[in-house]
């Protein structure tokens, strides 16, 4: 892959790290994450980066990796709103707290329950998103902030649940 492709992913990936729901971690509401989770194409931190090294989803460093066009296009189409769509659609913090990023044990068990046992998703969205056909291709931005996909398409109350959780409570 040439350098100015590599460069163009990096913008893209820095572009989407600035939308408000990816801006934490996906599983323990960190700010800043600096991983991306190509299991579920979410952005993690790195202590959550190592539970899914764990169980074996695949994760690459924002700043560190070089990406393909095929998985930027995957994070574009994906992100945090649309894994918390799947992956969280029947919590509720007062179901199970989202434990606090330095609470390794409880961090690691929420990824559990969340990937492992399932306790919250969509089984549905799950297959509908898995049969999906792959894009094959890089989506550019022209200007300098990039307009999600799912940004319109998932005004959900369980991410404007899911986000307010996170940003009201101090980890």
């Amino acid at each position: 892959m040439s350098r100015k492709v590599n460069e163009r992913n990096l913008r893209t990936l820095r572009d989407l790290l600035k939308l408000h729901e990816n801006r934490y971690c996906f599983d323990c509401g960190s700010t800043l994450p600096s991983y991306a989770n190509l299991f579920t194409y979410t952005f993690i931190c790195e202590k959550c980066s190592g539970f899914h090294r764990e169980l074996s989803h695949r994760v690459k460093s924002i700043s560190a990796s070089i990406f393909t066009p095929a998985e930027i296009s995957a994070l574009v189409s994906g992100g945090n709103a649309k894994a918390t769509r799947i992956w969280l659609a029947k919590w509720t913090a007062k179901d199970y707290p989202l434990p606090a990023h330095g609470d390794l044990d409880l961090v690691k068990e929420f990824i559990r329950q969340k990937y492992v046992r399932r306790r919250w998703v969509d089984e549905g969205l799950l297959a509908s998103q898995s049969q999906a056909p792959k894009v094959s291709h890089v989506l550019i931005s022209t200007s300098d902030n990039l307009s999600s996909p799912c940004e319109s398409a998932f005004p959900l109350s369980i991410l404007a649940s899911y986000l307010n959780y996170i940003s009201t409570n101090t980890f």
